[in-house]
């Protein structure tokens, strides 16, 4: 337990304790005050330019219910959710599969862009210029939009199993959240042992449609010219001795035979001392 400072009271939550629980209470004290300091510095950036921090506080932390940087976000607890990982992924912003082209922090092959530059591919093929944000990929390019289509259905039988308005109600801010698995407030804890398994499929078949819409590139070089291109380049040089340096002689076959018979003798003649007593 990290020190207190004597001059800061102690919480009266900490003081009307038993003695061997005050450890425990003030821990949880902490944590409470260190998440909500978290969640202050995050909302902060509300009022930043658009940025991908900016992106996750609009998405995942929009409502005031309360959050703890020490737990677990509650879709990551849910006992049977067949592509869990596969929400997980999409919330966190990877990279790995470029479905949301705004996630692209890293650059590849070209120079990095700044976030209001990262462009929807499918959208600029048709000659139109667009941030591909979550928003878009989920609810406007044509595209990726017929995947959130093809489960209206399931979010509409979800929305009516938690006494909401119909999902085809919601605005497109609404169902960005929904499908990200960030239900109401008003039915967070009754509705995402609901909401999760639905939200997962949702993203495992959106990253299984925009992987299909990416170009495949196939590398036909070989490996053999690759090889005979980096021997004929190659310069050797010799390695050159110290002055002075001598190596070592080498045993030859007659000298590692006399060496082997004069150790073999050894041992014998040990053996027999050994079990003879001498």
């Amino acid at each position: 337990m990290a020190h207190r400072d004597p001059a800061s009271p102690m919480p009266q939550n900490v003081t009307i304790v038993k003695i061997l629980n005050k450890e425990k209470s003030y821990k949880k004290y902490l944590e409470s005050q260190y998440s909500d300091q978290w969640l202050k510095y995050l909302e902060l950036t509300i009022s930043d330019p658009p940025g991908r921090v900016r992106a996750y506080v609009h998405w995942h932390l929009h409502s005031k219910h309360k959050r703890s940087m020490y737990k677990p976000a509650p879709y990551l607890t849910h006992p049977s959710c067949p592509y869990q990982l596969e929400l997980l992924r999409l919330r966190t912003q990877h990279t790995i599969h470029m479905i949301i082209p705004s996630y692209l922090q890293y650059a590849f092959k070209a120079p990095r862009a700044a976030y209001q530059d990262r462009v929807c591919p499918h959208c600029l093929d048709k000659g139109t210029t667009v941030l591909g944000d979550e928003i878009h990929i989920i609810c406007h390019c044509p595209a990726t939009r017929g995947v959130l289509q093809q489960f209206t259905t399931n979010f509409q039988g979800l929305t009516r199993l938690l006494d909401l308005p119909p999902f085809a109600s919601f605005t497109p801010d609404e169902k960005t959240r929904m499908v990200l698995g960030n239900p109401p407030p008003q039915v967070l804890q009754k509705g995402l042992m609901e909401t999760t398994p639905i939200c997962s499929e949702f993203a495992y078949a959106l990253r299984m449609h925009v992987t299909s819409l990416l170009p495949v590139v196939v590398d036909m070089s070989s490996d053999d010219e690759d090889a005979l291109s980096s021997d004929s380049n190659d310069d050797f040089s010799p390695i050159l001795l110290p002055p002075g340096f001598q190596p070592a002689s080498t045993f030859t076959n007659d000298t590692m035979a006399h060496l082997w018979m004069v150790s073999g003798q050894d041992i014998c003649v040990q053996h027999r001392f050994q079990t003879q007593g001498v």
